[in-house]
């Protein structure tokens, strides 16, 4: 609103008036994030050729009948188990996806960018008319005020002539009634000045500009514009082309679905399990030595029974609980897999999706020769439109050079008595109609140039 309100004080240009549309217009807005989406898109099919990673953790108590992970018996005692891990994927070949599907992401991007630009040429072209409009009717409303000035004058002359007799009353009722026609034809010019201005302002999407004025371009000329021949660049055709290279890609995409596919896959992993076995920790120095005597082993000396005895060495250590994080930072694995996958038979699948892309790329080929054609017409036909437009204007102002002459021999045979007031009346607007031509024609080359450049901006 603050836009619309720096302008309040002043006429507007025509490219104010386009700026104001162009910031107010949702649909151009929404191409505008359809246009981040896509690159959104570009960047996560490039972070595709990288390997992901992710990570697992489970906590669990079991009740009754249950397996021991360590022992792998059945147990009828409560167990408390925990397991975590990360695990990574990654391609290895797919035909040619990932790389593929970034180039289709890049070109839907293109294609999104494009349509935004013939989003603005169309919005450039409505706002041209409609600004354009309003300054045609302003001419003509002004033209209107001019022609009543003459009647008015006309009449002053014929009161002064009454006055003194010489002036008849039919000549007096003649004038006045036209000065009530021109009166309801400036009610009706500023009715269409009022129309043409809200029909801008719809354009332009700004509620608070209501009553505003418009500046008269004050670069209008009738010298040959540098028109280009060349429709290359012309924002529609460079979409269809990009269509056409979308559609050569999918026929790639659809074809590397025949290939081999190869991933690797890999993981690291830990558990916890409170039937763990105890540890026992070393603590070093001199270990102990005892003897044990057995009860029922004997060794026969002379017919006398000695017991076996042995020396046993025990080692100098401390049983400890073998804890939750212990377990987690002790148990870890690794594990890799080479996954290969490769398509044998799909009942006709991916040649039947191959088949029909050939044909969406032949439908796309068809639509950019259609566009080709409809944009080298369009093209001819606003070219065509200058032309004829330049040489109606310039007829146009001998026509009104002519009229002007006419209404000036008109208006002084009028005065001296000579003519009626229905002949120099039809003076009157022949004359006003040769001026509205040489408007109409001005501001029709105007817009026509305005438009066939907006094509190549």
């Amino acid at each position: 609103m603050q836009f619309a309100h720096s302008f309040a004080q002043k006429a507007l240009s025509l490219e104010n008036c386009i700026d104001m549309a162009l910031n107010n217009n949702q649909d151009y807005k929404n191409l505008s994030l359809q246009t981040k989406i896509a690159n959104v898109k570009v960047k996560q099919s490039q972070l595709e050729k990288y390997p992901s990673l992710s990570s697992d953790f489970s906590q669990g108590f079991n009740l009754g009948r249950n397996i021991d992970p360590f022992s792998n018996q059945f147990v009828t005692k409560p167990i408390n188990s925990a397991n975590v891990g990360f695990s990574s994927n990654a391609t290895l070949y797919n035909g040619g996806q990932i790389k593929n599907t970034t180039k289709l992401n890049q070109l839907e991007k293109s294609v999104v960018q494009l349509e935004a630009e013939k989003s603005k040429i169309e919005i450039k072209k409505s706002v041209a008319l409609a600004y354009l409009e309003v300054v045609l009717k302003k001419e003509i409303l002004r033209i209107k005020k001019e022609q009543k000035a003459i009647v008015e004058e006309q009449i002053k002359r014929a009161n002064a002539l009454s006055e003194l007799g010489n002036e008849a009353a039919a000549s007096k009722i003649d004038l006045n009634a036209q000065l009530e026609n021109e009166i309801y034809q400036i009610v009706e010019a500023e009715g269409n000045l009022k129309l043409a201005k809200v029909n801008l302002s719809q354009l332009l999407n700004q509620k608070d500009l209501v009553d505003f004025e418009v500046q008269e371009p004050s670069n209008i000329t009738m010298t040959n514009p540098n028109l280009t021949t060349s429709i290359v660049g012309v924002p529609h055709l460079k979409q269809k082309q990009l269509e056409v290279n979308q559609a050569d890609i999918n026929l790639l995409l659809k074809k590397s679905q025949r290939k081999p596919f190869v991933f690797l896959n890999g993981g690291l992993f830990s558990n916890f399990s409170s039937e763990a076995p105890p540890r026992f920790k070393n603590l070093g120095g001199t270990p102990k030595q005892e003897i044990l005597v057995s009860s029922n082993q004997f060794v026969s000396i002379e017919n006398i029974k000695f017991p076996v005895s042995e020396v046993r060495t025990i080692p100098n250590v401390k049983e400890s609980n073998f804890g939750y994080f212990n377990q987690l930072f002790s148990n870890f694995g690794l594990g890799l897999k080479v996954n290969f996958q490769y398509p044998i038979y799909d009942k006709g699948l991916r040649n039947s999706q191959i088949q029909s892309q050939k044909i969406e790329k032949l439908i796309a080929q068809n639509n950019y020769q259609k566009a080709e054609q409809e944009i080298s017409n369009e093209l001819k036909e606003y070219k065509t439109y200058i032309e004829i437009s330049k040489s109606k204007f310039l007829q146009a102002q001998n026509q009104e050079k002519s009229q002007q002459k006419a209404f000036e021999l008109a208006k002084m045979r009028f005065e001296e008595g000579i003519i009626r007031f229905a002949e120099f009346n039809l003076a009157k607007i022949n004359l006003e109609s040769s001026r509205s031509n040489v408007l109409q024609n001005k501001f029709n080359f105007y817009y026509y140039t305005l438009v066939y450049k907006y094509f190549f901006e």
